[in-house]
Order: C-alpha cells, then sequence, then structure tokens
C-alpha cells in the first residue's frame, strides 16, 4: 500500500472496495455463465484475467506515471481519504480481478460438487479449506520475506509467472487426456 500506492495501511478498505463490490457482483453473475459455458472454461477464463489483473498491479506506478501526465490525473479527495493517482488505476484493476476471483471460486466450487457425492461433500470440503489454508503459508512467507530484499513490484510480477507455472503443471498432470481439448472450446452445458 505505501510503496506502490502511496497510501496509509487505514485507507485499506476503500481502496479494495472496488474489488468487494465486485466479487459480489461476479458472485451473482456466475450461475447465469455456468448454465451456458462449461465451468472448467469459466475457471480457466477467470484465472487468466485474474493473472493479468497482477500483471497489471505490478506495473500501476509505471502506468500512473504515463497516464497520469497524459490524462492529467490528481490526487483524489474521497471522503476523508486522499486517493493518489496509483490507487485510483488500482482500484479500478481490482473490478475485473473481484469478478474473475468469483468466478474461479464458484466454477472450482461446481466440479468438486458435480465429482464428490453428496455424503462425503462436507468432509471434503473442510479438508480443502484446511489444505489451502497450510498451503497457502509458505508462498506469503516467501513473499513477505522476497519484498524485503527485492521491490514488491518484483514480486507482484513474479506471482503471475508462478500462477501459470502452476496451472500449467496441474493440467499437464490431469488424468484426463481431454483436458487441454475442453479449455480451447467450451461446451455448452446441458439445458
Amino acid at each position: 500500500m505505501r510503496d506502490v500506492l502511496g497510501q496509509s495501511v487505514n485507507e485499506v478498505p476503500v481502496v479494495l472496495l472496488p474489488a468487494v463490490v465486485s466479487m459480489l457482483l461476479g458472485l451473482w453473475m456466475v450461475s447465469g455463465f455456468a448454465r451456458k459455458h462449461d465451468v472448467a472454461w469459466l475457471s480457466t477464463v477467470g484465472l487468466a484475467v485474474f493473472i493479468a489483473g497482477l500483471v497489471l498491479l505490478a506495473l500501476v506506478a509505471v502506468w500512473a506515471d504515463t497516464l497520469g501526465d497524459a490524462l492529467g490525473l490528481r490526487p483524489l479527495d474521497l471522503w476523508l481519504v486522499d486517493l493518489s493517482p496509483e490507487a485510483l488505476l488500482a482500484m479500478l484493476i481490482a473490478v475485473p480481478m473481484g469478478l474473475a476471483f468469483a468466478f474461479v471460486n464458484v466454477a472450482a466450487k461446481a466440479v468438486l460438487n458435480r465429482s464428490v457425492p453428496l455424503r462425503l461433500q462436507g468432509r471434503i470440503f473442510a479438508l480443502q479449506m484446511v489444505i489451502a489454508g497450510i498451503a497457502a503459508l509458505p508462498p506469503l512467507l516467501l513473499g513477505g520475506a522476497l519484498t524485503e530484499i527485492v521491490d514488491v513490484r518484483v514480486v507482484l510480477g513474479l506471482m503471475p509467472v508462478l500462477l501459470v507455472v502452476a496451472w500449467t503443471w496441474a493440467h499437464w498432470g490431469s488424468p484426463d487426456p481431454r483436458a487441454w481439448r475442453r479449455l480451447r472450446r467450451p461446451r455448452r452445458a446441458a439445458a
């Protein structure tokens, strides 16, 4: 917040508000999309949009300087918060990222709902949450340590690369040989 956006930590709720609103909007919209498209395809598109948003966030200072000069962007006094041009651009980037986050999560849950017997879903989802929480700790700690060594923008720029590598590795190891073909052409879900 301080290094990239030039905002105080107290102003986090204002900066993240567009992401929260777009996540709620995404939760409302995803059911309609899931009826028309395969959920694996929706999840992949959501991940691609999220990765693109991370790249844009890594470059937000460059964009703010370039666009700020071209458009004459100045800090915006919003309620009791002075938002920098970097924060305004980050808020705009957060809107499609929030939609994408909702799409990825809902589509992933739909795949599990379809694959896991009803009597086991509670246990599977609880175990998934525990594993996700444990698996999130090392990258968070490593990312925090890296930001102490290199600039936070470098770490933000590295995250999309790591996500693409992880996604490719997970897909490459898929037991279903048709997994790659399904991503190229979405099929319509049964009505």
